[in-house]
This record gives structure tokens, C-alpha cells and sequence, in this order.
């Protein structure tokens, strides 16, 4: 039916003497399937401004991609991360994940991303993936000062100019507990937050 038709049909029942009832069920018959789309589009818009609101910054993250699994070190590391890093636990989270590197090739696709999108401060990875991601330029110099460096230079590893920039992980009591041995402790040259890297980086190698 062309739409003038339509127009002076529904103008014509507006105006007629029939009930409401009626009326109502005549619009319902042209307008359902406009009125549904409406209250979708409206549910889509609603869900996205609660998720946008609602939505958790990360205080912190600490990834982990080891060719060993553990699932008790997730848990165990966030709950020390917590005790050393403040933060709003209102409007922010710690990220601690472990990945299984030789089970899942889409671990390591997590960790170039990461990187890559400055969501990783602090990585624990296999010692050849450490090489790498060192001669690539995305580990970055780890934030010790000369004496710092000095104390615990038996913890650490050092680039060819001789700066710091990993730690043995099974020099960390903390990674240790949980079965980490060669793996090696970097900073992320992508970083986002310096300041809890530091501390967070100092408390695992004074303990």
C-alpha cells in the first residue's frame, strides 16, 4: 500500500469514533515492528552507558606466560599485589592473569597486545621470549638507582650496555612459591603506571 495511503487510512481511524482499544490495536498493526527496533536500540544505548560507567580502570597489571600452569599463583599474587599497591577499589582493579604459553599459541598474541596497547607493566615470561622482546626494544630499563642495582645485582639480568633489565623470577619468593624458576621478570617498555611498577618491583626484591 503507498505510504499517502497508509497515511490517510491511519489519519481516518484517528479520528473515527471507534474506542481507544481499537485504535491502539490499529497503530500496533503499522508500528510494532518500529516501536520493537526502538526499545532495542534503547536497551543497546543503555547497556553501553552502564558498562562505560561502571567500567573499572586497571591500578595495576602483572601478566604472566610460563611454559607451567599453577592456578592457585593467580589468586595468590593479587591478594600480595593488594597489600603493597593503593588504589580506588571503587573505581579501579588489579590485573594479575597466567597464561600457559605452550598449550595456547593465542597466549603469546595476548602478550603482544598488551604490550602494544600499555595494559602490562610488569611481564614474567620464558627466558627466550625475554631475548627477544629485549632486542625488539619493548623491555624497558628497570627503575633501580646505582645502589639499588649494586644490592641486588645476583637477582638480575643486563642488556649489552649493562643496565638492568630483568630479574630471574626464581630469585623472587613470591614467583618462586608457585613454581617460576628461569622465567624472567621485565618492566614493559609501554608501562602506564611508573610509580606502582617501582614500588611493586622494589617489594619483590626485598623480600
Amino acid at each position: 500500500m503507498p505510504k499517502y495511503e497508509v497515511h490517510n487510512q491511519l489519519k481516518n481511524v484517528l479520528h473515527s469514533d471507534i474506542s481507544n482499544q481499537e485504535k491502539a490495536k490499529y497503530l500496533a498493526h503499522y508500528y510494532w515492528k518500529a516501536a520493537v527496533a526502538v526499545l532495542v536500540a534503547l536497551g543497546l544505548v543503555g547497556s553501553f552507558i552502564y558498562t562505560q560507567v561502571t567500567a573499572k580502570s586497571q591500578a595495576f597489571n602483572v601478566s604472566i606466560f610460563a611454559n607451567i600452569a599453577n592456578d592457585k599463583a593467580q589468586p595468590g599474587i593479587e591478594k600480595q599485589l593488594d597489600k603493597w599497591i593503593t588504589y580506588d577499589k571503587r573505581k579501579q582493579t588489579l590485573a594479575v592473569s597466567w597464561d600457559t604459553v605452550s598449550a595456547s599459541a593465542a597466549a603469546m598474541q595476548r602478550l603482544v597486545d598488551g604490550i602494544a596497547a600499555s595494559e602490562i607493566d610488569l611481564a614474567v615470561v620464558e627466558p627466550k621470549i625475554y631475548r627477544n622482546y629485549q632486542k625488539q626494544g619493548s623491555v624497558d630499563v628497570l627503575p633501580l638507582t646505582a645502589a639499588q642495582v649494586e644490592k641486588y645485582k645476583s637477582k638480575l639480568l643486563f642488556n649489552s650496555k649493562g643496565k638492568a633489565t630483568g630479574v630471574v623470577a626464581g630469585q623472587l619468593p613470591l614467583f618462586k612459591k608457585y613454581g617460576l624458576d628461569k622465567q624472567v621478570l621485565f618492566v614493559s617498555m609501554t608501562s602506564k603506571h611508573k610509580a606502582e611498577t617501582k614500588k611493586v618491583l622494589l617489594k619483590l626484591l626485598e623480600q
